[in-house]
């Protein structure tokens, strides 16, 4: 999904942008899928996804933090169990 964030891919009256921003800017409403990449996004994410999205317990709701961070309506995250319903939804803890 970086891509859709970072590359400039879209041709918008006279500039490039990444597809969000083309999205935003045309009033589109963009759904995310996929959010954890089939579980591949709920472990051993870099050190600096950790420090840009402090305050979160574990790597998938890192992982879901970043989602939120974009400008998307919303984003699609299943969950096997309450327990990961409950983590996923958690606030960070703040210092």
């Amino acid at each position: 999904m970086t891509e859709a964030v970072r590359l400039p891919t879209q041709r918008l009256e006279a500039d490039n942008v990444p597809l969000l921003e083309a999205a935003r800017r045309l009033g589109v409403s963009v759904i995310g899928s996929a959010t954890l990449m089939q579980s591949q996004l709920t472990r051993s994410l870099p050190r600096q996804v950790h420090a840009e999205f402090p305050g979160f317990k574990t790597d998938a709701r890192r992982a879901i933090a970043f989602t939120q961070s974009l400008p998307v309506a919303s984003a699609l995250v299943g969950m096997k169990s309450r327990a990961h319903l409950e983590e996923n939804l958690a606030a960070p803890k703040l210092a």
